[in-house]
């Protein structure tokens, strides 16, 4: 028979078994929650890059009515893309001398030229 005077030792920490299953429980959460934070990700950047397709689409739309040719013998929409990050400014006209340019970074050109398409010398935002 124990001692009822005797100390109880206090336990610290956590036993083997109470670390096992947390780290169980911490690693199904993860499992779960990346795919999701993917599909967030994905869809986030889809949307930015139809955002600044329609922008790129508007300023080369711009810059042709003002006079600016974006059109080089067998360009591509990116090369157009390039070309308008960079700026183009109409040397005559009403509005000479205003630059129109789209301010995105090179990486973004590639998404970006998946929703946009040349038709008749322009520049068209084809959507998703």
């Amino acid at each position: 028979m124990r001692n009822k005077y005797a100390k109880r030792v206090q336990r610290q920490g956590f036993t083997l078994v109470e670390l096992a299953l947390f780290v169980v429980v911490v690693s199904i959460v993860s499992a779960l929650a990346v795919p999701a934070f993917e599909k967030v990700s994905q869809s986030s950047s889809k949307a930015r890059d139809m955002e600044n397709a329609r922008q790129a689409a508007s300023v080369a739309q711009g810059a042709e009515a003002a006079g600016v040719s974006l059109l080089n013998p067998g360009s591509t929409v990116e090369e157009m893309l390039r070309r308008l990050n960079a700026g183009v400014t109409p040397t005559r006209g009403a509005i000479s001398g205003q630059t129109f340019q789209l301010k995105t970074r090179e990486a973004e050109i590639p998404g970006i030229a998946r929703f946009l398409r040349m038709q008749n010398g322009l520049l068209v935002y084809v959507g998703p």
